[in-house]
Order: C-alpha cells, then sequence, then structure tokens
C-alpha cells in the first residue's frame, strides 16, 4: 500500500489534485499506523479508577432547610451537630459523598425512608465495582439501579436487605426476589439478587459499607460475553434507599419523639465507584484527565479503531466485521487492498470482504484494481 516515489512525481505533473488524492490515501493509511498496539494479541482495557470523582450528583432528600439538630450514636456516646444547609461548615450536600474524604459526607433529611442518590457521568463508562460507605447506619433495604441511556430507563444490579425471604407491605418491588450469597453468585447471569450481608445492623462509627463487586463476581465474562458487558456498561448509577435502620425505635409509636428522630437519617461519606471509560476492548487508556482527577469518556484508540468508545473501524480498515475486543482476542480492525486508490472501504457480507469506496486515478473495482474504460497504467509506473 505503500505508494511509489515516481507513482506520486508522476500524478503531480499530471495535475495537482491527484497529488492531493495520493497524500489523502497515504494519510488514511497513516492513521491506522500511528495507532500503539496492545502488548498481547488480545483485547486491550484500560486500568479502573473511580469514576465518581468530578460527576454530577443529586439526591432528592438533604438536611439542612430548615436546620436541625442530628445525632450519630457512637459506640458508649455519641455525636450531636445541627445540619444547616446555608452554612458550608455545617451542610451536607451531596457532593461531600464523592469528594474523596471520609470526614465529610453526605445526609438526607431525617426519618425519611424513600430516598435517590444518583451519579451522572455525562457518557459511557464501563463498571468494576461500587462501593458506599455510611456514616449512618446501614440502611435495613436499598436497591442499585443503573442507566445506559441517561437515565430514560433503569435496570437493577442488585438488592440489598436484612431479610430478602420478607416483602414489606410497602415496597412490592421486594417481592418474589432470588436470595443471592456473597462470594457464590454466578458469573455468567446478570440476574439481580437480594443480599442479606450488607444490611446486618452496624454501629455508624464502624463506617458499614454496601458493594457491588462486579469484578469479582464476572471476572473475564466481563470482557467476553456480550451480555454481561453490555450490562456493565451505564451513563448514570444510583442508589435507591427504601427503608431505615432504626434498631426497632420507632415500634409502638415511639418515632413521635423528636430525640429518636433525629438519629435515623441516611448518611454516605463516600461512594467510590471503580471503572473505566467504554473503549469496547480496543484502547489501554483513556484520554488525558482533568487535573481534578476526573477520568475523561474518551478513548485512545488502538487495533485501527475510531469513536469516542472506538466503536467502528477507520474508514480504510474494514476488510472484515467489526468486532469488540476479548480477553483472549484483540479482534483488530484489518485494511482494505486498495492498492492506494482510495481512503475508505465498505465491508460486503457476501463478498466476504472490504469493498473500496470512491476509486481514484481512474480506477474502479472492488480493491480498486482496474483502469475505468479509455484509461491505462503508465508503463513507467
Amino acid at each position: 500500500l505503500i505508494l511509489k516515489r515516481t507513482q506520486c512525481f508522476g500524478l503531480l505533473r499530471e495535475n495537482v489534485m491527484y497529488l492531493a488524492a495520493c497524500l489523502a490515501v497515504v494519510a488514511a493509511v497513516w492513521v491506522g499506523a500511528t495507532q500503539a498496539a496492545c502488548p498481547v494479541s488480545m483485547g486491550c482495557f484500560p486500568a479502573s479508577g473511580n469514576i465518581a470523582l468530578g460527576r454530577m450528583i443529586h439526591a432528592n432528600s438533604t438536611c439542612g432547610d430548615p436546620a436541625k439538630d442530628f445525632t450519630i450514636p457512637l459506640s458508649g456516646t455519641q455525636l450531636e451537630d445541627i445540619c444547616n444547609a446555608s452554612d458550608p461548615a455545617k451542610s451536607h450536600p451531596a457532593s461531600l459523598a464523592i469528594d474523596n474524604d471520609t470526614t465529610t459526607w453526605w445526609q438526607s433529611e431525617e426519618y425519611t425512608f424513600l430516598v435517590t442518590l444518583q451519579l451522572d457521568f455525562g457518557c459511557l463508562m464501563s463498571l468494576e465495582s461500587s462501593t458506599l460507605t455510611f456514616r449512618s447506619f446501614r440502611p435495613n433495604r436499598m436497591i442499585l439501579e443503573k442507566s445506559s441511556d441517561n437515565g430514560a430507563t433503569w435496570i437493577p444490579y442488585q438488592y440489598y436487605a436484612q431479610s430478602c425471604d420478607f416483602a414489606p407491605t410497602f415496597d412490592c418491588e421486594f417481592e418474589n426476589l432470588t436470595k443471592g450469597q456473597l462470594g457464590s453468585l454466578p458469573d455468567d447471569s446478570i440476574e439481580a439478587f437480594c443480599l442479606e450481608e450488607y444490611s446486618t445492623s452496624n454501629d455508624p462509627d464502624e463506617f458499614g459499607t454496601v458493594q457491588f463487586l462486579a469484578a469479582s463476581r464476572f471476572g473475564d465474562n466481563r470482557f467476553d460475553d456480550q451480555t454481561i458487558k453490555d450490562h456493565l456498561m451505564l451513563t448514570n448509577l444510583r442508589v435507591r434507599f427504601r427503608q431505615l435502620d432504626t434498631q426497632g425505635d420507632d415500634s409502638d409509636g415511639a418515632s413521635s419523639s423528636p430525640d429518636i428522630l433525629q438519629k435515623y437519617f441516611y448518611g454516605v461519606t463516600e461512594w467510590n465507584v471503580e471503572g473505566h471509560c467504554h473503549c469496547n476492548g480496543h484502547a489501554e487508556t483513556c484520554n488525558t484527565t482533568t487535573p481534578a482527577g476526573k477520568i475523561s469518556c474518551g478513548c485512545n484508540c488502538q487495533h485501527y479503531t475510531t469513536g469516542d468508545h472506538c466503536e467502528e473501524c477507520l474508514p480504510l480498515y474494514n476488510n472484515k466485521p467489526y468486532q469488540t475486543g476479548t480477553s483472549t482476542e484483540e479482534n483488530a480492525c484489518e485494511i482494505c487492498e486498495c492498492n492506494g486508490h482510495s481512503t475508505s472501504c465498505v465491508y460486503n457480507a457476501t463478498k466476504g470482504h472490504g469493498v473500496c469506496q470512491n476509486c481514484m486515478d481512474n480506477t474502479e473495482g472492488d480493491m480498486c484494481e482496474s483502469c475505468i474504460p479509455n484509461f491505462f497504467r503508465d508503463p513507467l509506473n
């Protein structure tokens, strides 16, 4: 595909436009040649990082408006303070759940059961894990959900409950769930199981966690199984808190006491979401991160691919169908043989190869291998 120097000079002698066409072909080949190869003959994937940093986060319930006292029960004592949205030193907005600081936290209004905390990534990302660290009692019930269409539709990743066998009358979403056991969930199913391990009671000073560990559950299937790959692709992630753990204090009308109410809320000190830009197995790195550490949406594509997510082949590299990279196969795009007379091709399933488009230099054919009528090859080139 490397054009002979005499051919380029010959084109220059005939017409400057031919030289432009020559350079366009060289550029089409060069774009692919400049892409770095992955170190091994397999798909390549960016290293994971905290994709929550620098993203948009919001909640439908946040304490502090109006300002109210609250209490955090600790082992042997308790922390008493005030939540005041108008005082930065005493406010607890949603942004504090992703500030990478365990001394701050987001806090919902007291004794409010149905609360949503949502992350918006602004683009497609691939999820590895989600870890919520609490500054309150862990919820009695909650649901972790994802969207891959910017919040238009939602799919559950996992259910969490103190008892998966019991569905309260006020929450039908916990009816007929399949109970799972941490560490033994199937790696070939995207079913959202109900787990009890993360909903056992704990003291707030223990900083209890609730996790969804996609990498350890699905293993290499998250690279190889298209259903699972699609399942872990997301634009938004949200947790819907469904029931507070009130330690039984709200039984027999005790919930009417202000001293009881101010102890129970959802408080998240850190929401760490491990993942990376979604590159379809064709990039080792995301684009440069911002100074704040925000992981970019775009990919530094390899394997002769292009697009924000390396989702298609370069114009001249469609000699076979596009495929995503896997843990064992690179599935790199393949250059078409256009004899230096085209800058793009389209795969033809019937013919089993790429067909060159818009042949230049008075050529024609699937590979621009023939002269058009009344034109002949220069015998000197």
